[in-house]
């Protein structure tokens, strides 16, 4: 598409790279598989006015050798989304970022 697509999903993290489940849908079909990809996770706690964010780099790769998948299906990946979820995709890293915001007062105590 050209453009830069954001969507939650739940995920897991498998040596160097993270895995989550989808559909034949956007994720497939709108030109990701093989391109370039940013998966971002963030924390924030707004009591303590803390929180991280961390970015990994990488190629949209499809799981599809059995042998893996089935390796895959026994990590705790469990979509919220309804539907049959029964494609595995995998951000294979090139580089990651990140950024912690801690409670300054930590740090001086």
């Amino acid at each position: 598409m050209g453009h830069p697509m954001i969507f939650p999903v739940n995920y897991a993290l498998d040596e160097r790279s993270v895995v989550f489940r989808s559909s034949r849908g956007a994720k497939l079909t709108a030109g990701g598989i093989g391109q370039r990809a940013a998966f971002e996770v963030d924390e924030a706690s707004p009591r303590f006015e803390t929180g991280a964010s961390v970015v990994i780099h990488g190629t949209i790769l499809e799981v599809t050798d059995r042998a893996e998948r089935t390796r895959l299906e026994h990590l705790d990946i469990r979509p919220w989304a309804s539907g049959e979820r029964d494609h595995f995709l995998r951000v294979d890293m090139s580089w990651i970022s990140g950024r912690e915001l801690v409670d300054p007062g930590a740090i001086a105590r």
